[in-house]
């Protein structure tokens, strides 16, 4: 039998290490990294001897010394004729890698046989489901009706529940130092959180649910569904000071109050970090103690009314149908649209009642609550009051007396340790993206002289309200971090976000984020915005520039400066009408633009060398005829169509509000109003096609195109240009001749000012391809 290298021990070890603290997957199926340990155990022992039986939902095999089992699924027939197998082999240790329960009919017997034969038993997605650690609703509908009988069954023998997942995991002389703890209810939770015992760690990212998240936690709690399993971190007093903190939020504000609130110094008092379940714990406090305030649609950024504070209320007569996707009628409202909504018939509770001090105590001192409440509404029959004081109780029991919250408590005081475990746990989940993890690297990897997270979020924050706003994110700032430090590589890794690189960001960090803020500014001045910036990663070799040229503060403005503008104008627009340049191979071809503006941009922007660097990676910025003619088709309200105009009215300072407007006005193009203008039958398509694209476009101010609204083109220019001369050369600046009288000469006009749009972008975007001269 082959005797395994030090190194392949190492690795098995980080493996089985990876398992025990990697946790079940959280999405119904095996983990992947179960399955690679178990290859490793065959691996590891050599030539294989025998080959164990199969489970119908599963395929591990173990040979040698080791034998590995999982996904038994409570099947007792193919768990005992498993085991008959590997006795016959001689094998005598054996591993059940999870999932014990779940499915088969025979729980309590499957987990005594198998609590019996194996000498490490780890819990599977549905064993932790069972004993109530992960949430049910995850499950599919054939697996539920599994789950609720095996929790029946093991009530009958609860020293299985502890046995399968017990505090302590031993294997050969190793224990595991997280345990399980299920003893809190939320209300003594949120005591916690507002007696400033727990705490976020710098490392966490920022609150991330919407109310639709926060409702739908609700009513699993209302449902009595397990809301999963928290991960907390004990920091002892002596090492508070160490870290920096978060506070909760409470009351969320979309554009004042989105960011958890920084706590000030700790110093020599226990805390208790949330390194998982910060989304969940935050939304309890929102629904619980405060208020969710977001945009209103339609409604404008910068008013304070378009963003109405909102709290948690449950309807308290709702009855679901089999349609619902939900079982209680959670929803977040303005106080004064409930107070309406009640005055006329309405039913709805304020959750965050249940945490009056009038409400605490006994269940007799809230049923007394309940009865004050319920006094409010003489009119409901005795069913509907019944049917309140039952919903209000739950929601009672849930917050005041059920131990619902169940955590892992980390006891380790080394960062690196609890780093990768904050992790392990959350690469897992669907709205942590890489970046919050790198994030919360570099985060820690700061020296604390300034925090990492509030400096990054102060300056997206700032980016996004510049002139008409923008939709930049941490991703960004990151990565046009990576690229002006000049780290080798510039692609999310993990190894690219080590103390050197982190390091090194911090100290360049005012000249870099100085350059993203310049860049921004200058993007505002070609006339981009959240809606028009089609890719925002366009924009960092820019900022890139401007850092390594440390342009100054008037570069946006100064005359010295206007070629160099120009030129970025003319490459940047370019390369977002480009298909395809800014999509995949991103690291790549910033890596190589970076490379092009240290070798050649100390004098000015480097058009030409960024250009070879990207064509060497197929990025190339030339346009042919067929190419051409797609961008002439652009339809209105597209960024490329902004784009377009923006290069075909160079001298319009976009900064100002303008709108892009049809010429002919969209209104007159209905078939009803085509005929009556004595539009032929056969011409209904050509102008229904020609309406909305570029060559019936133009860029307008806001206040003249609010003038304009529906007036025909003609009567528009002459009314606002009286003089025939000055009239003609405003015509001719918008790329038009002469305007027809009526709307009978659309078309002629039409293919008369798309060939003149495109002999002007034939010259600005360098189409090789000899000029077209018809349309």
């Amino acid at each position: 039998m082959a005797t395994p290298t030090a190194d392949a021990e190492h690795d098995f070890d980080e493996l089985l290490h990876r398992h025990l603290t990697h946790g079940p997957r959280t999405d119904g199926h095996p983990h992947p990294i179960g399955r690679e340990l178990a290859r490793r155990l065959i691996d590891r022992d050599g030539d294989p001897t025998a080959m164990m039986g199969t489970f119908a939902a599963g395929a591990d095999i173990a040979t040698g010394r080791v034998a590995v089992i999982s996904d038994v699924h409570a099947n007792l027939p193919a768990l005992d004729a498993t085991l008959d197998a590997i006795d016959a082999t001689g094998i005598t240790r054996i591993w059940c890698l999870g999932d014990t329960l779940g499915y088969g009919a025979w729980p309590v017997e499957c987990l005594r046989l198998v609590r019996e034969r194996c000498e490490l038993v780890l819990a599977g997605n549905h064993d932790l489901a069972v004993t109530g650690d992960e949430p049910i609703d995850m499950f599919g509908h054939h697996a539920r009706p599994a789950i609720a009988r095996a929790r029946r069954e093991l009530d009958a023998a609860p020293e299985f529940r502890a046995a399968n997942t017990g505090s302590e995991t031993r294997l050969e002389g190793r224990r595991e130092t997280m345990s399980i703890k299920s003893s809190d209810t939320i209300l003594k939770t949120l005591d916690s959180i507002h007696r400033g015992d727990y705490v976020l760690p710098s490392i966490q990212r920022e609150f991330v649910w919407g109310t639709d998240q926060i409702v739908s936690l609700f009513d699993s709690l209302m449902r009595d569904y397990p809301i999963g399993t928290f991960l907390f971190w004990r920091i002892e007093p002596e090492r508070s000071s160490d870290y920096s903190y978060y506070g909760f939020l409470k009351d969320y504000h979309e554009r004042t109050a989105s960011h958890c609130p920084t706590l000030d110094p700790q110093h020599d008092r226990a805390m208790v970090a949330i390194l998982d379940g910060q989304q969940r714990l935050t939304s309890l406090n929102i629904g619980l103690s405060g208020s969710y305030a977001s945009k209103l649609p339609n409604k404008r950024r910068d008013k304070a009314l378009s963003y109405p504070a909102k709290r948690l209320y449950l309807d308290v007569l709702y009855e679901a149908t089999d349609e619902d996707n939900f079982e209680y009628r959670f929803e977040f409202l303005t106080d004064e649209r409930a107070a309406d909504n009640n005055d006329k018939g309405g039913h709805w509770f304020l959750v965050p009642q249940i945490l009056d001090p009038a409400w605490r105590g006994t269940d007799a001192n809230a049923d007394e609550q309940v009865d004050n409440y319920l006094d409010q509404f003489p009119g409901w029959t005795g069913q509907q009051v019944r049917l309140a004081r039952r919903r209000i109780m739950k929601l009672w029991r849930i917050v005041h007396s059920v131990e619902t919250i169940s955590y892992f408590e980390e006891a380790n005081q080394d960062l690196d340790r609890v780093l990768d475990i904050f992790i392990r746990v959350n690469s897992g989940g669907t709205t942590l993206s890489k970046s919050d993890l790198l994030m919360s690297i570099a985060t820690a990897q700061w020296s604390g002289e300034r925090d990492a997270r509030t400096v990054i979020y102060t300056l997206v924050d700032d980016l996004n309200d510049t002139h008409h706003g923008f939709n930049f994110n941490k991703d960004w700032v990151l990565k046009t971090g990576l690229v002006a430090t000049d780290v080798a590589d510039v692609g999310f890794k993990v190894q690219n976000f080590t103390s050197d690189n982190m390091t090194r960001l911090e100290q360049k960090w005012d000249g870099i984020a100085r350059a993203m803020r310049l860049a921004v500014d200058l993007a505002a001045t070609f006339g981009f915005n959240s809606r028009t910036l089609s890719a925002t990663s366009a924009l960092i070799p820019v900022a890139d520039y401007l850092h390594m040229r440390s342009a100054p503060d008037d570069y946006v403005t100064a005359a010295a400066y206007r070629s160099d503008r120009d030129a970025i104008r003319d490459w940047l627009t370019r390369s977002l009408l480009k298909h395809g340049v800014w999509g995949s191979g991103l690291d790549s071809t910033l890596r190589d633009i970076r490379g092009a503006i240290r070798s050649d941009g100390h004098d000015g922007f480097p058009v030409q060398a960024i250009e070879a660097a990207m064509r060497r990676r197929g990025k190339i910025l030339t346009f042919d005829a067929e190419e051409l003619d797609d961008l002439l088709d652009t339809k209105y309200g597209t960024p490329r169509a902004f784009m377009l105009l923006a290069l075909l009215y160079p001298g319009i300072d976009v900064r100002d509000p303008f709108h892009m407007d049809h010429l002919f006005p969209q209104a007159w193009f209905t078939r009803k109003r085509l005929r009556h203008a004595g539009v032929a039958d056969h011409d209904l398509d050509a102008y229904a096609d020609a309406r909305d694209r570029l060559g019936n476009l133009q860029l307008i101010r806001g206040i003249d195109n609010t003038r304009k609204r529906d007036m025909a083109p003609h009567d528009w220019f002459a009314a606002e240009y009286p003089d025939a001369a000055a009239r003609r050369e405003v015509l001719a600046a918008n790329f038009i001749d002469e305007l027809p009288a009526d709307f009978s000469g659309f078309l002629d006009f039409y293919a008369a000012r798309r060939a003149r749009m495109r002999e002007r972008l034939h010259t600005l975007l360098r189409v090789k391809e000899p000029v077209a001269t018809s349309a």
